[in-house]
């Protein structure tokens, strides 16, 4: 049997388990059988009312008696076959109970799996740690000497920890993607906004330095004037004082997004799932995603890292951008990168403080 075929079989199963067809099977059969037991009973009846009236009448009956039960063995012996058939009915019920909790045990196995996948996604969350692209803080060291306490100021950025990283994420991508929209114009160069976030996003992940360079001529190599764009981004964030903008994140990014990309990649290849239940389950990822997460994720599907994601539709199947709002992205309307999804019509009023997130 064919993936095809097993599967079609194990769909007509659970469509026949679940609507309760094995119950109207059953009945059937019943039915079937307890037809042929008033047949029985009224040989039964006869027999014996027959016998009753030949044992007054002549002291043949014994032999008489032997030859209608005779026939009335004959009868029953024809109900053999369903001897025969409700035996390997329930012997089949045996089979596929014992199949359907091996099924049962591996489906709870995948889900688990998948749980698990998700802590672990949460764990690294929890153990991010990145210094601020904005933020700024003071920390004061005490010195102490033989004649007095000196304080010593020294200003530094601020460590941004867990979920809120995406927040500073999202501020590094924005300021890169200003800085290559302006190196275009400024040296009129052929880009477009695919382009400028496909660069951008590489500079994001990789970081900026000057080893840097022969990868980022390697990674651009299918740009015109590569060189000057190298060059130039390299100035442009050489001017950070904090040197945070052209640091490299793959070291979260790496597994954060391999995890998830295998987590939703467990469930959707699954033969123990139904579609409904794909879909359920990774609703489940979906919902822990905040904004941040789904601002840099959208800016990873339109580069080259998102190339496995959009070969298999994973984001269009199961709508994993649905509640980025469209104004939070910088210029960028998802809507006109995946118009198969159906984005939420309505954006949530943004607070206070979520506008200043936005405008970073």
């Amino acid at each position: 049997m064919n993936s095809s075929a097993e599967s079609q079989f194990i769909k007509i199963v659970h469509w026949c388990w679940y609507k309760k067809w094995w119950a109207v099977v059953f009945l059937l059969f019943a039915c079937v059988f307890f037809y042929g037991m008033p047949k029985i009973l009224a040989v039964l009846v006869e027999n014996n009312v027959y016998l009753a009236e030949r044992c007054t009448e002549n002291t043949n009956v014994v032999s008489e008696s032997s030859n209608q039960m005779d026939k009335f063995g004959l009868y029953g012996d024809s109900y053999g076959i369903w001897n025969a058939f409700f035996s390997a009915l329930a012997f089949f019920g045996v089979v596929f109970t014992l199949w359907r909790q091996n099924r049962e045990t591996a489906k709870r196995s995948l889900i688990d799996q998948y749980y698990k996948m998700l802590d672990f996604q949460q764990t690294l969350i929890d153990d991010m740690a990145v210094p601020s692209v904005s933020k700024s803080q003071t920390n004061t060291a005490t010195i102490k000497n033989k004649a007095a306490i000196d304080l010593k100021v020294m200003e530094g950025p601020e460590i941004v920890k867990g979920r809120k990283v995406f927040v500073e994420y999202k501020a590094q991508l924005k300021y890169l993607m200003k800085a290559i929209k302006e190196i275009v114009v400024e040296k009129d160069l052929d880009l477009g906004e695919m382009d400028i976030a496909d660069i951008a996003y590489a500079v994001f992940y990789y970081g900026a330095s000057k080893e840097w360079i022969p990868f980022m001529h390697e990674y651009l190599k299918d740009y015109e004037q590569k060189e000057l764009l190298t060059n130039e981004l390299l100035t442009q964030i050489s001017k950070d004082k904090k040197h945070v903008l052209g640091r490299t994140n793959q070291n979260y990014m790496s597994v954060y997004s391999r995890n998830m990309y295998n987590a939703i990649k467990l469930i959707d290849q699954s033969k123990l799932l139904t579609n409904e239940e794909k879909v359920r389950y990774i609703k489940v990822l979906r919902a822990q995603l905040s904004n941040a997460e789904l601002y840099v994720l959208f800016f990873n599907l339109l580069s080259r890292f998102g190339k496995k994601w959009n070969d298999n539709k994973y984001v269009v199947k199961y709508q994993l951008i649905q509640n980025l709002p469209s104004k939070y992205c910088d210029g960028y309307n998802p809507k006109d990168y995946f118009p198969e999804i159906k984005f939420e019509a309505e954006e949530r009023c943004l607070s206070p403080f979520k506008e200043i997130i936005v405008e970073r």
